[in-house]
């Protein structure tokens, strides 16, 4: 039964974390394109830096672009905020599929 829980989890965690790859591509695209950072590579390093809040790559953007970085950051809170619930909605749903042998081996 764990096996299957673990899973579950997994499968769901994966695409959550894909699409917040994706995501913050996305972003990085847009920096890019508005020239708040002139590199691609260093773009996608800011948006993931930025999207989890982190803040210690040492980049910043353009000044009239600075706000945008700290709207990704409340972006990134707020989603990894939802992806975090919806995993543990779905850990609610599967932990009966656990805790029933978990009490019927402690009642026997």
């Amino acid at each position: 039964m764990i096996l299957i829980v673990i899973g579950v989890i997994g499968a769901v965690g994966l695409p959550l974390a894909v699409l917040h790859g994706i995501e913050a591509m996305i972003w990085a695209a847009a920096y890019v394109w508005l020239g708040a950072i002139d590199s691609p590579q260093d773009a996608i390093l800011y948006s993931v830096d930025s999207m989890t809040t982190r803040g210690a790559s040492g980049l910043t953007l353009q000044p009239n672009w600075r706000m945008m970085g700290a709207l990704e950051a409340a972006d990134g809170m707020l989603l990894f905020g939802i992806s975090t619930a919806y995993i543990f909605a779905v850990m609610q749903a599967y932990w009966p599929m656990l805790s029933k042998p978990l009490m019927t081996g402690r009642h026997s």
